[in-house]
């Protein structure tokens, strides 16, 4: 499949014809979509809760986008991708304003290194890409929102050695969930 037709394949008409087949999608779709979009004005208040909504409802909206859809994996995986690039732009605002200059250089970095593999894998539609662009960006902003507002959080982050174990833990659960997301429950063959 080239890119055209790819592009052809997740454009709105997409959408729409699943629509058509399953009225009962739509609203679904948009409800969890919507809720994703809707906390980012919650960051500024209360930003630990808006995290945790956010995971919450990405971490679970693959499961009933499988039983209450008649999309692909692939049509999902490329609706998902675009909401998560929505997100991590907000959580990008928020650290200009809220982090150290050197943090958000930090965050701007992964951010633009998921951005890559978000943009490669709507070309190259194999979630194995993710494997090699994982979404360190969102554990390492979580990290250093908790580093923020958690005193006892923040304690542990300036002993080094304590310091470096969270960074590395961080690193590996990004790690496992691309795997465990992109891989475990996916019929996916390995280039």
């Amino acid at each position: 499949m080239n890119v055209i037709e790819r592009w052809k394949d997740i454009s709105s008409a997409s959408v729409f014809r699943a629509y058509q087949q399953e009225t009962n999608t739509a609203p679904t779709l948009i409800t969890l979509s919507s809720l994703r979009i809707a906390i980012i004005p919650l960051l500024l208040k209360h930003p630990i809760w808006a995290v945790l909504i956010s995971i919450t409802i990405d971490e679970f909206d693959g499961y009933i986008f499988n039983i209450l859809t008649p999309w692909t994996r692939i049509q999902y995986q490329n609706w998902d991708k675009v909401i998560d690039l929505i997100w991590y732009i907000a959580l990008i605002f928020y650290s200009k304003f809220h982090f150290s200059k050197a943090r958000y250089r930090w965050l701007v970095f992964f951010f633009l290194f998921r951005t890559v593999g978000q943009v490669l894998f709507f070309f190259i539609p194999h979630e194995e890409v993710f494997l090699f662009f994982p979404n360190y960006f969102e554990n390492l902003f979580i990290v250093w929102l908790l580093d923020k507002h958690w005193p006892w959080f923040g304690r542990m982050m300036k002993k080094k050695y304590c310091k470096y174990v969270i960074y590395s833990i961080t690193f590996a659960i990004a790690i496992v969930r691309e795997i465990v997301v992109h891989l475990g429950s996916a019929n996916v063959q390995v280039w």
